[in-house]
């Protein structure tokens, strides 16, 4: 068995609570074009039962490339247009969320994946700090301890006729699934994970390059500046990575 130690890579972020502002018309015409270019490409592949013949394309990357603000637009065609479910792996690599059904066991489709997110965006969203706060609980408890390992290794000897080989599985710790179900809120626990990194809590900075893709550009040096320097990127970034939620972007 390899045991794979974590090794806190700290990155940044900070913050507090913020709300984003609603998508201006530029985006959304911008939006609209790249969807309109997305729906005059799908037919060509209509006979693929693979997601990618459907999203590796240039009107799809388009709509990524729009990033949060977008996401109110896309939520918006997944519930009036039954071809937009594929728009659901746009979501997913714009947010880092992960969405899952209440069935852990249950197999869902881009049909009921879409569902799933229209549910997200429309008010379990708000269940988020909650979330949140249940993880770090268990982080800072396991980390008190002295935990750093998030994940094991184990490989073996696989063998049918006239072939060996080896397979590896990978299987987390308890303190690797604090991380992950932190990971897996996406980039909406950026402000948590900020106003905890503000804190001091530091060792959560290593959060922030695998939600942001590595997007958010900032030193990785550990030192007694971080919260600050954590608190200064966000200030400095954070309409960025905010997503318009409905009671924002409604009118009043």
């Amino acid at each position: 068995m390899s045991r794979v130690l974590l090794m806190i890579s700290l990155s940044i972020i900070a913050g507090g609570t913020v709300w984003a502002a609603p998508a201006d018309e530029g985006l959304q015409r911008t939006f609209e074009q790249a969807y309109a270019a997305w729906r005059d490409y799908i037919p060509q592949v209509a006979l693929h039962s693979d997601n990618s013949a459907y999203t590796d394309n240039t009107a799809f990357e388009a709509m990524v490339d729009l990033g949060p603000k977008v996401v109110p637009l896309i939520i918006a065609q997944l519930k009036t247009d039954p071809a937009a479910h594929f728009l659901v792996h746009a979501l997913a690599r714009i947010t880092h969320k992960r969405v899952r059904p209440a069935d852990p066991n249950a197999v869902v489709g881009n049909q009921g994946l879409a569902l799933l997110w229209v549910e997200w965006f429309e008010g379990g969203h708000e269940q988020t700090p909650t979330l949140f706060r249940a993880a770090l609980s268990d982080w800072r408890a396991l980390r008190e301890k002295g935990e750093t390992l998030l994940w094991t290794d184990t490989f073996s000897i696989h063998h049918t006729p006239g072939l060996y080989s080896v397979r590896s599985e990978r299987d987390l710790t308890p303190l690797g699934d604090a991380y992950q179900r932190m990971s897996d809120l996406g980039i909406e626990a950026l402000p948590l994970i900020v106003d905890a990194v503000g804190g001091g809590q530091v060792d959560l900075v290593a959060l922030i390059p695998a939600i942001t893709n590595r997007k958010a550009g900032v030193s990785a040096a550990s030192d007694e500046d971080l919260p600050q320097r954590t608190l200064a990127w966000w200030e400095a970034n954070k309409q960025d990575w905010l997503i318009p939620w409905p009671e924002e972007t409604q009118a009043p």
